[in-house]
């Protein structure tokens, strides 16, 4: 589903393919259109699907069973430009040096 196209009709086909019944939500969510709207959607749907909603999931059921303190995170200051961080607003590894 998340190979890398900046054609908006194949996007969009994928997302009625896999989505089914939710696709036009998610469509208005992370909506196809131009090569460069398309690219940042399926990126974003791609970081949602699975590292956030996972992330989010995890932390609401430990809250709940587990027995020490849940943190999670929120990335939002940009980095400085670089060949890693020009694609991205904020990204958590930016700070990694390498």
């Amino acid at each position: 589903m998340f190979t890398m196209t900046s054609k908006p009709a194949e996007y969009i086909d994928s997302v009625r393919r896999n989505f089914g019944p939710y696709a036009e939500t998610i469509l208005d969510l992370y909506p196809g259109g131009t090569a460069d709207i398309t690219r940042r959607s399926m990126g974003d749907l791609f970081r949602d699907s699975y590292f956030a909603w996972p992330a989010c999931t995890w932390a609401t059921l430990q809250t709940k069973t587990g027995k020490s303190p849940v943190y999670l995170y929120y990335f939002d200051q940009p980095q400085p430009a670089s060949p890693i961080t020009s694609a991205f607003a904020a990204l958590y590894v930016a700070a990694i040096v390498i």
